[in-house]
């Protein structure tokens, strides 16, 4: 069973948005260096789990069909917590396309996507860190 394209596709699409939040989030004008190292810190890990996906799909047999990658709906990203609002959207949607790969594996009982098999470890246990963590800044700075 080949990766689902929509899960390469989400992950891809959240690596270019936080990789532009964090260069914006460094510009002169702007200038807030925590926000530029966490979001810069974030594209890199989907960077890694983007090629992560890819290799896990070759190893398979799968084959990869490349999109475009659709540019941000923004160039400016306001404050912190607008930003974060957008990453933690990015984030619930990459978990969401977790968890339909995993029941589609799950109806196909393919053993390396569902129950705690390759592709589940690398990623939803980091998922829910992430998740977690972006919820409590969010939080925080809604506060």
């Amino acid at each position: 069973m080949p990766l689902s394209s929509s899960l390469v596709a989400t992950t891809r699409t959240e690596f270019f948005c936080l990789s532009t939040q964090a260069f914006y989030f460094s510009r002169d004008d702007v200038a807030l260096p925590g926000f530029a190292h966490f979001f810069k810190e974030n594209s890199d890990e989907e960077r890694e789990h983007a090629d992560k996906l890819l290799f896990f799909q070759n190893k398979r047999g799968g084959r990869i069909f490349l999109q475009d990658i659709k540019k941000p709906d923004r160039d400016e990203w306001g404050n912190g917590l607008e930003a974060m609002q957008c990453a933690l959207q990015l984030e619930k949607n990459v978990n969401q396309a977790l968890l339909d790969l995993h029941k589609i594996a799950s109806n196909k009982v393919d053993p390396h996507v569902s129950n705690g098999g390759t592709a589940h470890h690398m990623y939803v246990s980091h998922r829910i860190q992430v998740l977690q963590q972006m919820h409590t800044i969010h939080n925080s700075a809604n506060a």
